[in-house]
């Protein structure tokens, strides 16, 4: 069920649900809270809502750098493929988010 404030100047919509963590956000309206909160209680209806807010605040460097702290300091290669992985780090697609990296196509 969905909850709304007002909160300085600005209304706050909470979707709780029994086995999620809750979701909340900050809209200048209240219709836009409740078609927000209609749209997210739709989702978890059906049985597709997935919670994207870790996934948009995380960089992508952010992944590569501990994937290069966990994984590849066991490997026979890590040396190299961690100067790789750091040089894609440093480009462009580094400072994406998880959520802005495009899905990638199959061959």
């Amino acid at each position: 069920m969905a909850t709304f404030r007002n909160r300085h100047g600005k209304w706050q919509a909470r979707v709780a649900r029994k086995g999620l963590k809750p979701v909340s956000k900050s809209f200048q309206t209240k219709e836009d809270a409740q078609r927000w909160a209609r749209q997210i209680e739709a989702e978890i209806d059906k049985g597709y809502y997935i919670n994207v807010v870790l996934a948009e605040r995380t960089l992508f460097k952010e992944i590569i750098e501990r994937y290069i702290k966990e994984v590849t300091q066991n490997s026979r290669s890590g040396r190299e493929e961690s100067y790789r992985l750091r040089a894609l780090a440093r480009s462009w697609l580094g400072e994406l988010s998880m959520i802005q990296l495009p899905p990638l196509q199959a061959p």
